[in-house]
């Protein structure tokens, strides 16, 4: 036990922690704490990315295979619902993990910029420099670029700048946010018009009429739903990076667009 203690130790890597002077003031971190934390949140990065592709790829699965099997699902009645409904809450759960991972992404990614501005890895583009490149793509009809893509000498590929709208709701939320709505539409639509021929009170035609009109109100309710849900976690996500940014860092301005 003492020989794997002393092992553990060896092998564990130092927490970057700011020091205090002897007069009371706080230090910034040494360039081997940011190296480690530039580290970590790389790792981090690429962590979330194949969280998000192994995600997808077990839902475009699930999704694929009840489509096949829709039509044999589709003769039984009142059963037919469930695989809807199971669609339903696996397509909400999947929206759910793809906000929680794009909001740890442009956290971990906000992290990577600060300490490569404190690394010398990148610098604030001088006014004249980002006059030009703000022009040259106003020419191009290039609009809503973010002010923290606007930075100079490059030693590391961050991130790309990404059309606004696009990046207001990717394109990884996007599919399961239109999938959780038409599950809930199919899986309510088709509870009701079972019981409600089964009950045999209403005429074919409004039981047909209800049953529509149900399906559409339920689908846009849990389409407005999550679309909001995605506005939330979108503004909370901005505000504590906002917020968490160290004062000295110059070339990052979250809440600012270009053109």
């Amino acid at each position: 036990m003492i020989k794997c203690t002393k092992r553990l130790k060896i092998l564990a890597l130092p927490t970057p922690r700011a020091k205090m002077s002897s007069k009371g003031v706080e230090r910034l971190p040494s360039e081997k704490a940011l190296l480690h934390a530039f580290i970590q949140n790389w790792e981090q990065i690429r962590h979330y990315q194949l969280q998000r592709l192994h995600l997808l790829g077990f839902y475009a699965t699930i999704l694929a295979a009840l489509t096949v099997l829709a039509p044999y699902i589709l003769t039984f009645n009142i059963i037919r619902a469930a695989p809807f409904f199971f669609l339903f809450c696996l397509s909400f759960f999947v929206y759910g993990a793809f906000l929680k991972c794009n909001a740890e992404l442009a956290n971990h990614t906000a992290a990577v910029h600060w300490i490569s501005e404190k690394l010398r890895l990148i610098k604030k583009m001088d006014d004249e420099k980002r006059s030009k490149l703000v022009e040259e793509a106003r020419l191009k009809n290039i609009k809503g670029i973010f002010e923290f893509h606007l930075f100079d000498t490059s030693y590391i590929a961050l991130p790309l700048p990404i059309y606004a709208p696009i990046l207001r709701i990717p394109l990884s939320v996007l599919g399961p946010l239109i999938a959780t709505s038409l599950s809930l539409c199919f899986a309510t639509g088709l509870l009701i018009y079972d019981i409600l021929n089964i009950m045999l009170i209403l005429p074919y035609e409004v039981v047909l009429t209800m049953t529509i009109n149900t399906s559409i109100m339920g689908a846009c309710l849990m389409g407005i739903h999550c679309y909001r849900l995605f506005g939330k976690v979108w503004d909370v996500t901005l505000l504590f990076i906002k917020f968490r940014k160290p004062k000295e860092i110059a070339s990052w301005g979250l809440d600012e667009y270009t053109g």
